[in-house]
């Protein structure tokens, strides 16, 4: 069905490239289908349309949370945290932020060269290289 509404949505927005509501669904509907750098540039074309003020939030909100997966994870959180101060009564941009730095710090292995003020408890044990515990091979 995703693949039917692209079509359908790409020939309106030929049609009308101006049309907010359909750079927005069309947005929503190639983040479905996996193709998140395409609508990463659809959302953050949307988001500067103007129109509808919660769409044009949501639209920003989803331009950051892509970028920061798909190009750029400073960049990002800097999108989402602009996201977050229009509209500070809304959780989605802290808690993908929130997500994203978690996924990157749980890859930080424990400083080896610092001396001073390292919290041990914000870093997870890392497997020594090439080898995995029995867990995380499924076993």
């Amino acid at each position: 069905m995703l693949r039917s509404d692209e079509v359908i949505l790409r020939e309106m927005m030929m049609e009308d490239p101006t049309n907010p509501r359909t750079v927005f669904n069309l947005a929503k509907c190639i983040e479905g289908l996996g193709k998140n750098e395409e609508a990463c540039a659809l959302y953050h074309r949307r988001s500067q349309m103007g129109g509808l003020e919660e769409e044009c939030w949501y639209a920003g909100f989803k331009y950051g949370a892509l970028l920061a997966k798909v190009s750029s994870f400073e960049d990002g959180a800097y999108e989402l945290l602009k996201a977050w101060s229009k509209r500070p009564f809304r959780a989605e941009p802290l808690r993908t932020l929130a997500e994203y730095c978690e996924h990157i710090a749980d890859k930080l292995p424990l400083p080896t060269g610092e001396l001073f003020f390292v919290q041990r408890s914000a870093y997870k044990p890392q497997a020594p290289e090439g080898k995995q515990d029995a867990t995380a091979q499924g076993q």
